[in-house]
């Protein structure tokens, strides 16, 4: 079994891809937060590992003296962020990600001793290259989760809404559209240049289990379509993004041989 790295914007299917993993035997991190009802299922992600992503991009806050917010009624936002909310940073993708410290390097050389692992954050979106430094390339892979714009920008909002630790968190439709254009274009950015394999895969792939014989392959394990369920796919609607977005959306899908 290959060794995972689970990448993608929250609220795009990586939970779903996180659960079949789980199922399959991987280790994803102690104390899995418990589910909600955003995801029923559960996240199968830890404060552990997320802990360590969180360290990695708090030098990479857009605002660090805390004096801009973009709600005069919401202490923090994507320009102003305390520890919990990084996977809604507001980062270019452009923006190189190399800073680390012995602590966080203890951290993750220990998260990595399990074997196979399989761990899920958004943040890895910008923190991979950081971690694949420490492990062992031929035996780790990455797999990038996406679903279409809209619906991810819907659910983050509606998350983002409903979630008591993010009542002090401010986002709109144009903030919450910014985070996913740059979290994929930093993933698209880093493929070519990395030394780790990585597929896409679109959720509406998982949804059915047409990819999972291709994904199974890929890390060398054996999965099951049994923790797929339609109802996983709650959110639905027709909300115009931006050509960028679009564009992107375009490229993943061409990049996992999905045909919308």
């Amino acid at each position: 079994m290959k060794n995972c790295l689970v990448l993608g914007t929250g609220r795009s299917g990586t939970s779903l891809m996180g659960g079949i993993l789980h199922e399959a035997g991987y280790y994803m991190g102690d104390n899995l937060y418990p589910p909600r009802d955003s995801n029923p299922k559960g996240f199968f992600e830890c404060d552990f590992i997320n802990g360590i992503n969180e360290e990695i991009l708090k030098p990479y806050d857009f605002l660090k003296n805390g004096e801009y917010v973009l709600s005069k009624y919401k202490k923090y936002s994507p320009l102003n962020l305390a520890y919990g909310y990084r996977w809604l940073t507001y980062i270019q993708a452009t923006t190189k990600i190399n800073l680390i410290n012995s602590a966080i390097e203890s951290k993750i050389i220990k998260a990595l001793k399990k074997k196979p692992f399989a761990f899920k954050d958004p943040r890895f979106n910008y923190t991979a290259n950081v971690w694949l430094r420490y492990a062992n390339k031929s035996e780790t892979v990455i797999i990038c989760v996406f679903r279409e714009p809209w619906n991810t920008i819907q659910s983050i909002l509606k998350e983002c809404s409903n979630a008591d630790y993010l009542s002090s968190f401010y986002i709109d439709f144009f903030w919450a559209e910014k985070i996913w254009i740059n979290n994929y274009k930093k993933i698209l950015i880093n493929k070519d240049n990395c030394e780790t394999k990585i597929l896409f895969v679109h959720y509406k792939q998982l949804l059915s289990g047409i990819i999972l014989p291709k994904i199974s392959s890929f890390i060398e394990a054996s999965l099951s379509i049994d923790f797929v369920s339609n109802e996983l796919n709650r959110t639905k609607c027709e909300v115009k993004v931006s050509d960028e977005a679009f564009a992107i959306y375009y490229e993943l899908c061409k990049l996992a041989n999905y045909n919308e």
